[in-house]
């Protein structure tokens, strides 16, 4: 998210400073005391001060909630001082505090501009507006005015360059660069200069914008430096476009990635430095600074797939493989490679853009020889190819209706189209084992369970991870009838048990009024097919605690997850977002689809129904778990969770991965996870869960989970080993087709070997 040039002031560099700062200036001025004790000079800096926070959450963190906070903060502190008789008219024109507040404006909105049109369409007339007040006559002798205007244009240019208007951004550079005499400041002009040559590139200009980019490069001295490596960065981009360009020359591939490499050298390089001092939040908040290039790289294809598998390890270790206490580690694909055994196979999906299309790849990686690049074709022809009752891929993924799923796991024309006969071949027949990691779309399907008939796979020797580099973690979770487990079930969505006292973090409230917003509610689930009732007399050892009714509370859950090497919930899950696709990252804490992929616990309802805050405390727990709030925890002593509910494993899908529960597990240091991609039915859900218990007494995780698989999509016949109890033909007597994929393949088994 950030600007071309502006830059965060070096006092700000932690979010706990914006908190006291709202605080500080809010207790003056937004609760309506008197301002009238306090200086107009400290009145002044404190909403100068303000307003730079305005650009740290901007530039910084791209947090748009807190961004909101500060906007509505600094409107009331104008109307305020006017009313307090602090400022005058005169004073906010002179001080040009409405140029300032349109820009915040628009910066808010640039940041939603992916969001739709319209934030698209509002930032641009606030960035205008702005504009405009600057270029009256009143302030034409003004040095702050000549600035403004400068850094105006360089919004309008960002907006455009976000919106793919090559041509009015490079227009607006161009503006910008007749006033770039009032920028003091060197770095700014060369970091100005790198920008217009990305412009000059997307317009076709390569020759200036080659010119302009060596410029740059040629200042920086020291070629360790975060500014060089942008620079290199932006070089390579501006090759990559020249070679990608029809009848303008062609850039030798090599010198592409000749820079690219450097870059990466630096980046991770920097990022082992940096990471062990960093949270969840913050390594995506350095990730949405390095992410073009990772995006770039795998342009490249097939020039040097060992580079690009050694960034997807990279670019993974920073956005979902992580745990809190984990120190970073220089992982290659030399490395992944040595942990293969004979008949393995690492597979490493990847999401690009190319030609301004988004493309799917694939990194395959054998035990004998370097990584193959594999293109498997366009996104969008994948998500439009045409199933039964003229539906599309992308349709059938994106309903919740779990009737319509059997369309998509049935047709073998999706089968060929995501196992490619390339990519098989690239596999190779004598692979026994196949680790994958998906990317982009992938991340919805369970393509797991859709190989073509003739693959020498089968489903239960594939390994879904979210990333190949956790065969190189240690595999300890075989023989895991030893371990104990937290089982939670039977849940009073409508009562409380009186304890809602906080432990290790704050509620989300944004969840709650989320479900508010929309009269949301969870109703009553049939203790008929609660697998958590009598799961200890399936999954034996005699360390099985389980949480019922009132007393499967958030606050109960917070206090005692960490405690256990499994934990199994049976709840309703629920995932608000139905934009399944973004174009930017947002850091996960700040992120409100975060708020909107959640599960229910005790109490839930009451809380939902509460009409004002005497009955129910914001900050207290709220009976829903939302994914925000579960990446606050530390679960690093977790093995596996179970979430059996609905919607588990749904989330905002990005170019960087999926936002939701899954995200939000991984962060806080969940080793294994099975969660569900749509709508799931109870009683079939009950059994495969039970059936899943009943072997992980004598198997490991991974061969547990698929023969109790196995036993759903053949218990019909009576061939399944597990014994379904006598209740089983309560409700198969409705004609259940079991083996249908929308109660086989609802569930998928992530980071389980």
């Amino acid at each position: 998210m950030s600007s071309f040039i502006i830059q965060a002031p070096n006092s700000m560099k932690s979010a706990k400073r914006l908190l006291t700062l709202l605080l500080c200036l809010t207790t003056c001025v937004c609760f309506g005391q008197t301002v009238n004790n306090i200086s107009k000079k400290a009145y002044l800096n404190s909403l100068e001060t303000l307003y730079e926070e305005g650009r740290y959450c901007y530039v910084e963190t791209g947090n748009k909630s807190q961004l909101k906070h500060v906007i509505d903060a600094y409107e009331a502190a104008i109307q305020q001082g006017l009313s307090d008789n602090i400022i005058t008219k005169d004073d906010i024109d002179s001080l040009l505090i409405d140029v300032k507040k349109n820009k915040l404006l628009g910066d808010y909105n640039y940041l939603k501009a992916d969001q739709g049109s319209s934030s698209a369409i509002l930032a641009e007339r606030y960035y205008m507006d702005a504009l405009a007040i600057t270029k009256d006559e009143a302030y034409a002798r003004s040095l702050d005015v000549f600035y403004y205007q400068f850094v105006m244009h360089q919004e309008l240019a960002q907006l455009y360059y976000k919106l793919e208007r090559y041509q009015d951004a490079y227009n607006e550079m161009r503006a910008a660069d007749s006033l770039s005499s009032h920028v003091y400041d060197d770095d700014e002009a060369l970091e100005f200069t790198a920008q217009l040559a990305m412009c000059k590139a997307r317009v076709g200009l390569f020759d200036e914008a080659t010119d302009d980019i060596n410029e740059v490069i040629g200042h920086y001295k020291a070629k360790n430096t975060e500014r060089y490596g942008e620079a290199i960065r932006k070089k390579a981009k501006i090759l990559m476009l020249q070679q990608e360009s029809e009848g303008t020359g062609m850039a030798a591939p090599n010198d592409v990635l000749k820079y690219y490499k450097e870059y990466f050298a630096l980046k991770k390089d920097d990022a082992l430095k940096k990471l062990s001092t960093m949270n969840a939040e913050d390594r995506e908040q350095y990730w949405m600074r390095i992410r073009p290039f990772a995006v770039d790289c795998y342009r490249l294809e097939g020039t040097d797939p060992a580079f690009l598998y050694d960034v997807t390890l990279f670019s993974k270790s920073l956005l979902i493989d992580y745990e809190p206490s984990k120190k970073p580690q220089n992982v290659t694909w030399k490395q992944v490679r040595k942990k293969l055994q004979n008949g393995d196979c690492a597979l490493e999906f990847i999401q690009y853009e190319k030609y301004g299309e988004k493309q799917m790849g694939a990194l395959v990686l054998k035990k004998a020889g370097e990584p193959q690049f594999v293109k498997i074709g366009q996104v969008e022809a994948l998500k439009n190819i045409k199933l039964s009752h003229n539906l599309t891929l992308y349709q059938v993924v994106s309903s919740d209706d779990p009737e319509i799923k059997d369309v998509l796991y049935n047709d073998s024309t999706v089968f060929q189209s995501i196992w490619t006969p390339e990519l098989l071949k690239a596999i190779g027949e004598d692979t026994r084992r196949l680790y994958f990691s998906p990317d982009g779309l992938f991340h919805q399907i369970a393509i797991e369970y859709m190989l073509p008939e003739q693959s020498q796979l089968k489903s239960s020797n594939l390994y879904r991870l979210t990333s190949t580099r956790q065969l190189l973690e240690k595999n300890d979770r075989k023989g895991v009838k030893n371990m104990n487990m937290l089982a939670i079930g039977n849940i009073n969505f409508f009562e409380l048990n009186g304890d809602q006292s906080q432990t290790a973090y704050d509620n989300d409230i944004q969840a709650l009024q989320y479900l508010k917003s929309i009269r949301g509610s969870f109703p009553k689930l049939s203790k008929k097919f609660d697998e958590t009732i009598g799961i200890d007399s399936i999954y034996h050892n005699g360390k099985v605690t389980s949480l019922y009714g009132t007393d499967a509370t958030e606050t109960n859950f917070a206090r005692m997850a960490s405690q256990y090497r499994i934990i199994h919930i049976s709840t309703h899950g629920y995932f608000g977002s139905r934009t399944r696709y973004g174009t930017d990252l947002i850091p996960a804490s700040y992120d409100e689809s975060l708020s909107q992929n959640l599960i229910a616990l005790s109490g839930a309802n009451f809380n939902l129904k509460a009409k004002s805050d005497s009955v129910f405390v914001g900050t207290k727990y709220d009976g829903i778990l939302s994914a925000r709030e579960i990446a606050q925890m530390d679960l690093s002593n977790v093995d596996l969770i179970v979430l059996s509910a609905c919607q588990s494993g749904l989330g905002f899908l990005t170019d960087d991965g999926i936002y939701g529960l899954q995200r939000g597990l991984k962060s806080a240091g969940v080793k294994g996870i099975v969660v569900s991609l749509w709508s799931v039915n109870a009683a079939t859900t009950s059994e495969l869960m039970k059936a899943f218990y009943y072997y992980m007494q004598t198997e490991d995780m991974h061969t547990a989970f698929n023969h109790a698989r196995e036993a759903l999509l053949t218990s019909r016949n009576a061939n399944s080993e597990f014994d379904f109890p006598p209740n089983y033909k309560d409700y198969n007597e409705y004609g259940l087709n079991t083996s249908a994929p929308q109660f086989s393949s609802a569930f998928i088994l992530i980071d389980v070997r």
